[in-house]
């Protein structure tokens, strides 16, 4: 993925309308293609330890393995049938029609989510 393919994308968009330097645009994208090539894995056994609560939000088209956030969801507890046993503590919300840079712009929607979770 070249920097230039870019340009006319919501992403470049939300880029202009926050960053304090829009001449490092480039220098951005390169640091974020390096990132997203990096293989990160916090390991199953370390996801399952955690006992807090959490709120897993994903946009439905944000490149994001829904398999494995179902995953992730059910290691922390979720995925059960809440007609048959008590509600897992965590949340998942899959937003429909959202990339991952379009859903952070949704912030009433985050905030819906947010509010019932603390709740």
């Amino acid at each position: 993925m070249k920097p230039e393919f870019l340009m006319n994308t919501p992403l470049k968009t939300a880029y202009d309308a926050v960053a304090p330097d829009k001449t490092k645009w480039t220098k951005f994208l390169e640091q974020m293609i390096v990132f997203v090539k990096t293989p990160f894995d916090m390991g199953d056994a370390n996801i399952a330890k955690i006992t807090s609560p959490v709120l897993l939000i994903s946009g439905d088209n944000d490149g994001l393995d829904k398999i494995e956030l179902m995953k992730t969801y059910q290691l922390l507890g979720g995925g059960v049938a809440a007609d048959m046993e008590p509600m897992p503590k965590s949340h998942l919300a899959v937003v429909p029609s959202q990339g991952h840079v379009s859903l952070m712009m949704q912030t009433k929607t985050i905030l819906g989510y947010l509010d019932g979770f603390l709740k």
